[in-house]
């Protein structure tokens, strides 16, 4: 059985996963935040967001050999 990248799931969480921590950070300061603060954090969370999902979409398309993957199996 290959290794399947199911591409919809990284393209859905691209998307839903921005708007439910966007929705934190502002539910965060919504009595002390001031506006510029409010959006550098609210940048930097999903600016590091997206980048955790595509180096997961990276790391899904690896072959499980080159990463030190064992088929248990086998054995």
């Amino acid at each position: 059985m290959g290794n399947t990248l199911p591409l919809a799931r990284y393209v859905d969480w691209s998307v839903t996963t921005p708007i439910l921590l966007a929705g934190l950070v502002l539910l965060a300061f919504q009595e002390h935040g001031k506006t510029g603060e409010v959006g550098g954090y609210l940048t930097s969370v999903i600016v590091l967001d997206v980048l955790m999902i595509v180096t997961g979409l990276i790391f899904g398309r690896v072959p499980d050999a080159a990463r030190g993957a064992t088929d248990e199996r086998a054995s």
